[in-house]
């Protein structure tokens, strides 16, 4: 057949990596399965795997991001044939049928958890991170669903990750606050957050009182709030302007 592919184990790789991030951009599949690789080499792979059905692709262009353009390019995410492909690999594992749908509004965010998640991992050895869009069902039943969860180790202790990039009111800072605090299911929850300012605000809701550089570092219990510049230490490998070159034909 003309776009038939025989999937190698890197490909498979991959389309694990696209079933859990539920979307990356080209620069990051770049980055996590080509190491060392040319643009072309990533792109031309990605081409094959996109005609034979298993993913699919969308120029995106430019993305909102902490108040400031940044382009984006190229978005990839897996298809129905791809998942399908994952439960044959792995028949003892358990996927949901369809992919994840992703939405211009929160794909920066989305992309962006990539990373954070990536940047965890070293902090939590041998954890199992799930993206929090896979665990619809706690959706369906009216409970708080985080950006992400940690299992460490895996089915046991877990820990909610919270992606904060822009503030919501103080009404509902405390309603989720209240929420998480009575929810059994997470020892921990970790808030990124992209400044100070943020922090000292959740901060604020937590404790109960204002938090400012004159009281720093307040008792917030089972919340652990970081930075997002400190974790990742540098600036995000998702935003850089990294386009996509036109793969050639197979």
């Amino acid at each position: 057949m003309k776009n038939s592919v025989v999937l190698t184990t890197r490909d498979f790789v991959l389309l694990r990596d696209l079933y859990e991030s539920t979307v990356l951009s080209f620069f990051q599949i770049r980055t996590r399965h080509f190491p060392g690789k040319s643009e072309p080499t990533a792109s031309n792979r990605l081409g094959k795997l996109r005609r034979a059905d298993y993913t699919r692709s969308i120029r995106v262009g430019s993305q909102s991001h902490h108040g400031a353009l940044k382009s984006i390019g190229v978005i990839h995410s897996i298809t129905r044939k791809g998942i399908r492909a994952l439960q044959s690999r792995f028949p003892s594992e358990a996927f949901r049928e369809e992919p994840v749908r992703w939405n211009t509004q929160s794909l920066s965010h989305d992309l962006l958890l990539t990373d954070v998640l990536s940047a965890l991992r070293p902090r939590h050895p041998g954890a199992r991170f799930t993206n929090g869009k896979l665990l619809g069902t706690d959706q369906r039943a009216g409970r708080r669903l985080p950006d992400a969860v940690l299992e460490t180790p895996p089915g046991s202790r877990k820990i909610a990750v919270e992606l904060e990039l822009t503030g919501k009111s103080e009404r509902r800072y405390r309603e989720i606050i209240t929420e998480y605090r009575l929810d059994p299911r997470y020892a921990e929850v970790h808030y990124i957050v992209p400044n100070r300012s943020l922090l000292e605000r959740i901060q604020s809701q937590i404790v109960g009182y204002r938090v400012s550089s004159d009281y720093p570092n307040p008792d917030t219990g089972k919340f652990k709030l970081l930075l997002l510049h400190a974790l990742l230490k540098s600036s995000s490998t998702v935003l850089d302007g990294t386009e996509e070159p036109q793969s050639r034909a197979a």
